[in-house]
């Protein structure tokens, strides 16, 4: 019985995320025949909603969060050599961005307790060619977003926040997107909200910045512009997932307040700070070492648990990095949190189809793969079997 409720579960991950509201606006916007970004109100209508619910006061849709990060690095000018420091544990996706515009990557390591770029390291990188710093909010947690502007408007140096993880998180009230210079968030199928399989969104307080983006996700001949711009059928989509975001935030919420209940000991959980609002994109935890994390997640996968690593080595060592050292300053320098947490963290499920009888099945399934493990595994004293 638990295996077909379970079963049963995996198999909705997806198509729940798409109810009768989404399909409904979708048929509106195809009966009206009206699909793209200029013949319709659509994408209007949604990046107006969104930029209400962040309390920013501009938004521009776009097709991806790559695009979204790409588009906010052109619209500060980042070009050849200018540095940009981002963290080492993160989506590809970041320094990518920087090498479409030419600039320079310089990687930071991350605080071990949020996986989120940690200040001090920024601080010592700076240098005169630093233009930019790229905060990841990563797995729903916010960074420490306030610090960093105050560390950046005293060097001058612009903040793009990356929100892919994070739509609707919150420091001491204030959605994060709405505190940096730009904010970027991505509508990928697995994130937070969807536009329906991909989708991307900047977000700005500053007016030229807009002006700027705005300028670029449309093909014209007086600049060097990109087809970015989002379609109508996805804003659809968009429009009617923002509003129920908030009841998908309630959700993830309450599951990871289950696993953070229930778990066992040898999961070392998320630690939330008590000003923030965690979203959860997904729950990560830890293990004492690869060797445990590589073989609990292959057992879990065998029974169709989705649980999976994150990125399995820090971003200085991607070959498409290590291709194109001549884009980095420190490509070859070593960072201790991030390769922690590239050989011990697990991502657990936080989809809000999620009842709690599959969440209770989740969690003695983690207990019996980890009770089956070899004790040789184990290296560290803290590390007790259930």
């Amino acid at each position: 019985m638990e295996e077909i409720k379970l079963q049963e579960f995996l198999n909705n991950i997806y198509r729940n995320r798409i109810g009768k509201k989404e399909i409904k606006a979708v048929e509106r916007v195809l009966k009206k025949g009206r699909l793209s970004y200029y013949t319709s109100q659509e994408v209007k209508k949604f990046e107006q909603n969104f930029a209400e619910y962040l309390g920013c006061k501009y938004a521009i849709a776009v097709t991806s969060g790559t695009a979204a990060l790409h588009m906010s690095l052109n619209a500060l000018e980042i070009g050849h050599k200018d540095e940009v420091i981002i963290p080492a544990f993160t989506h590809i996706a970041v320094p990518l961005s920087i090498l479409y515009q030419g600039g320079m990557i310089t990687f930071a390591d991350i605080n071990p307790y949020d996986y989120s770029i940690n200040v001090e390291e920024i601080e010592n990188k700076i240098t005169e060619s630093t233009k930019a710093i790229i905060v990841v909010h990563s797995f729903g947690q916010p960074a420490e977003i306030t610090r960093i502007k105050k560390l950046a408007k005293k060097h001058g140096i612009k903040v793009i926040e990356d929100c892919s993880h994070s739509h609707g998180a919150e420091i001491s009230g204030k959605k994060v997107g709405s505190i940096g210079d730009v904010g970027c968030f991505s509508f990928q199928e697995s994130k937070i909200m969807t536009t329906g399989g991909e989708g991307g969104m900047i977000v700005t307080n500053d007016q030229e910045i807009a002006k700027k983006c705005r300028e670029r996700i449309y093909l014209g001949e007086d600049l060097l512009t990109y087809g970015y711009r989002m379609d109508s059928i996805r804003a659809a989509i968009g429009n009617a997932q923002l509003e129920k975001l908030d009841q998908i935030i309630k959700k993830r919420r309450e599951i990871a307040d289950v696993y953070a209940r229930n778990l066992p000991g040898f999961l070392d959980k998320p630690k939330v700070n008590k000003t923030v609002k965690c979203v959860f994109n997904t729950y990560p935890c830890q293990v004492v070492n690869k060797k445990v994390r590589d073989r609990l997640i292959s057992g879990l996968q065998k029974k169709k648990i989705p649980v999976e690593a994150y990125i399995d080595k820090p971003l200085n060592k991607f070959k498409v990095i290590q291709k194109r050292t001549d884009f980095v300053t420190n490509s070859s320098e070593k960072f201790k949190n991030s390769e922690i947490a590239c050989n011990r963290v697990v991502l657990l499920p936080v989809f809000p189809s999620l009842n709690r009888n599959q969440i209770e099945i989740l969690i003695k399934r983690i207990k019996e793969e980890f009770s089956s493990l070899p004790r040789e595994y184990f290296h560290f004293s803290q590390c007790t079997l259930p």
